[in-house]
């Protein structure tokens, strides 16, 4: 049996939705956080710890950003060029 349901319960579900990820996504970082200080000293070979200057790309904002470069990727959204020059040409254009 299915159930209909109206838009505005449909973009309420979105919403309920989008605060879930957001709170994965920000628990996700505390449990990197909680782990690289628990862990600095006992981490594997080659794998160091987030420095304060990489913190940055580890911050919601950019993590989301990589998601959507991500997804764009994978749509084969984007372009690729030959040399730099291409690239900043397409970019004035």
């Amino acid at each position: 049996m299915s159930q209909t349901i109206t838009q505005t319960e449909y973009r309420d579900v979105l919403s309920r939705m989008d605060q879930v990820v957001a709170k994965v996504d920000e628990l996700a970082t505390l449990m990197r956080e909680y782990f690289v200080a628990a862990n600095a000293n006992s981490l594997p070979d080659g794998i160091k710890p987030i420095t304060k200057d990489d913190e940055w790309f580890w911050s919601e904002e950019w993590q989301k950003k990589e998601r959507e470069a991500d997804e764009a990727e994978a749509r084969g959204d984007f372009v690729e060029f030959d040399n730099p020059k291409d690239a900043i040409a397409y970019l004035q254009s």
